[in-house]
C-alpha cells in the first residue's frame, strides 16, 4: 500500500453518517390554507387559483362619441379662456371629426378602460368644465380690483427734511 492509498474497509466495518446541520428558514408569513410550509396536499395540487383582479381585463365599452364631443369641446374652451386665445375654441363639426377619431383608434388598439376610471375621469372634466371658468372669472375681478385699488391710493411722498 503506498502513502498516498486510504486504507480499505473490510465489508463488515460500521461507517458512521456525517452529521449535517439543519438550516431553519426564519418564520414567515403562514399559508392561506394553515398548513405547514413543505407540505403540498393533492387537492392543493388540483385547486386552481383565480388570476389577480388587476389582470382581469375589461370589455371594451362602446364610446359615446356625443359625450366624447361635447367633452373635448369644453376642454378646449377652457384651454381657450385659460390662455386668453380664441384660437383652442373647437366648432361641434371640429369636435365631433377628433371624437370619432379618437374613439377609432381606441378600437384599432383595443383600448379598454376600467369603468370606475372612466366614471371617475368623466366626473373630472365636467368638474372642470363647471368649476374653471368660476375660478378663473373670480381671479380676474380680484385683479382688476387691486389694480383700482393701486391706482386710486394716493401716492405718498418722502417727508420732507
Amino acid at each position: 500500500m503506498s502513502s498516498n492509498e486510504a486504507p480499505a474497509l473490510a465489508p463488515e466495518t460500521p461507517v458512521a453518517p456525517i452529521p449535517t446541520a439543519t438550516v431553519k428558514r426564519p418564520p414567515g408569513r403562514p399559508r392561506k390554507d394553515g398548513l405547514p410550509a413543505g407540505t403540498r396536499t393533492a387537492a392543493a395540487a388540483d385547486k386552481i387559483t383565480p388570476p389577480p383582479a388587476a389582470t382581469v381585463k375589461h370589455s371594451p365599452a362602446p364610446i359615446d362619441v356625443e359625450s366624447l364631443a361635447r367633452q373635448l369641446q369644453g376642454l378646449h374652451l377652457m384651454a381657450a379662456e385659460v390662455t386668453h386665445e380664441p384660437a383652442w375654441i373647437l366648432t361641434p363639426a371640429e369636435a365631433k371629426n377628433l371624437a370619432v377619431s379618437l374613439a377609432e383608434i381606441a378600437r384599432q388598439y383595443s383600448v379598454s378602460v376600467n369603468p370606475k376610471v372612466a366614471a371617475g375621469l368623466q366626473l373630472a372634466g365636467v368638474a372642470a368644465a363647471i368649476y374653471l371658468p368660476r375660478m378663473l372669472a373670480i381671479r380676474a375681478k380680484r385683479e382688476t380690483a387691486q389694480r383700482e385699488a393701486a391706482r386710486s391710493a394716493p401716492a405718498t411722498s418722502a417727508p420732507a427734511g
